[in-house]
């Protein structure tokens, strides 16, 4: 207790989200915005008719980011780039909800989602993106897509521009494309390349064009795990490593706020087209409501409880275990009475759901991390389960080994440099310990020591 007291003690940058107390009675009308990151309410409507009228709830994410000089501050996740707008395909979590349209609150549960599953991305639009498996299109939320590393992805306009027929500037104009526009590259052709969209084929100039390289950390060549570099358009690329970490501005400059909201102090502006590092992140329960004469408006909803965010510095000799992401390399991740992630090995964001406990973890070496019997493919911003339980406790049953206890993860190793190669040391209760593996993520398992 002496030692969680003496990291939080070390308070750098507090968030406080206020909300009702427990003990008070909830509040009879709340004030609706135009968006969710809407800085002033157009007015106030009584709850219970925002309730009557809703057309769904939607989880709004800020993210605290920092920029290449040190500027911080909060801002929405919907005014920024991130690795997906980039990307034709991605992993789909298993247990993703999938939504026929955002108009409605429709799950399609006709789909079973393996682990993993790579899916087509159609689409990115705020916090969700629209996804195609097999032949049906539904909608998910960002947060349970991550980019596959071999995708080549699209490339992002830079500017308003036409689609030319031919890599010169007197060339015909086929269409006229938009700033954000995704665009399908088929052949660097310097200082051009040749792009599909819209069904039709053309060329752009390279220089106003942002692609997965540029805004990747590494990637895989001949030469192996280099750090990335344009010049490498167009040359045999095996992987392309992004930090799942990063944000971008896209065309217009995007203003921090002192708190996740735009009522608080605005602190910054970064310029257009800059990179960030993504620090923390919240995330905020609104709802959607058609009120008669205003239209849609939004309105938050009332938390449960009042939610403490802090970054704090974890002196050394509190600190019982640290890693380092072996892809991106600034990451680390550390064990001190909780689990905490760090971007610059001086602040420190403390990851949800390990309060207190210095759980197993591991990085794979394609910087996947594991933290007991959980995965995460964005440095800890979300967690999935990996462990099939009921398949490893058939296969320790069929070895005679009772559990009188709780299982116990004592250790996580991947091997291989993989994330599928995983092997597990469990604690039986007042048996020796015993190591399993899977060569699947969890799906099967197998005992490699046996039990003395």
């Amino acid at each position: 207790m002496t030692a969680l007291f003496l990291c939080i003690s070390w308070l750098v940058t507090p968030l406080v989200i206020a909300v009702p107390h427990p003990a008070v009675e909830a509040p009879q009308s709340a004030a609706v915005y135009l968006k969710p990151y809407s800085a002033v309410p157009t007015g106030h409507y009584n709850v219970s008719l925002l309730k009557e009228k809703m057309l769904r709830q939607e989880k709004v994410q800020w993210a605290l980011v920092k920029d290449a000089s040190g500027l911080s501050g909060w801002t929405p996740l919907q005014n920024l780039l991130t690795p997906l707008h980039f990307s034709s395909k991605a992993q789909l979590m298993s247990g993703s909800p999938l939504y026929t349209s955002l108009e409605s609150s429709e799950v399609d549960v006709s789909l079973r989602i393996r682990e993993g599953q790579i899916v087509h991305l159609l689409v990115v639009k705020n916090n969700w993106a629209q996804i195609q498996i097999k032949d049906k299109v539904l909608w998910t939320p960002q947060r349970y897509l991550y980019p596959v590393d071999k995708d080549p992805g699209y490339f992002v306009l830079k500017k308003e521009l036409p689609l030319r027929s031919d890599p010169q500037i007197k060339s015909q104009h086929l269409l006229r494309l938009a700033v954000g526009d995704r665009l399908l590259p088929l052949e660097i052709v310097r200082p051009w390349v040749k792009v599909r969209t819209q069904n039709r084929t053309g060329y752009v100039p390279l220089n106003e064009v942002l692609t997965r390289v540029d805004i990747a950390q590494k990637i895989k060549t001949d030469e192996g795990l280099i750090p990335a570099d344009r010049e490498h358009l167009g040359k045999d690329i095996f992987a392309i490593h992004i930090n799942p970490l990063w944000l971008g501005t896209n065309h217009e400059p995007v203003l921090l706020f002192e708190e996740p909201t735009a009522s608080s102090a605005v602190i910054g502006k970064i310029t257009p087209w800059r990179s960030l590092q993504q620090v923390d992140s919240v995330e905020q329960d609104w709802a959607l409501s058609r009120m008669s004469g205003l239209g849609d408006v939004w309105w938050a909803l009332p938390q449960e409880r009042t939610i403490f965010k802090k970054l704090v510095q974890l002196p050394i000799h509190l600190i019982h275990e640290i890693k380092e992401n072996p892809v991106f390399n600034h990451v680390r991740i550390a064990s001190s009475k909780g689990l905490y992630r760090s971007t610059d090995g001086e602040l420190w964001t403390p990851l949800n759901g390990f309060e207190g406990a210095n759980p197993a973890f591991t990085f794979a070496g394609d910087g996947v991390l594991f933290v007991d019997d959980k995965i995460s493919f964005d440095n800890g911003e979300h967690f999935a389960p990996y462990i099939h339980w009921e398949n490893l406790l058939q296969t320790l049953q069929r070895h005679n080994m009772g559990i009188s206890r709780e299982i116990k993860i004592l250790n996580v190793q991947t091997l291989n440099r993989n994330s599928r190669d995983i092997v597990l040391k469990l604690g039986l209760g007042h048996r020796h310990p015993i190591h399993v593996y899977t060569a699947d993520r969890g799906n099967h398992w197998k005992v490699v020591e046996p039990k003395r």
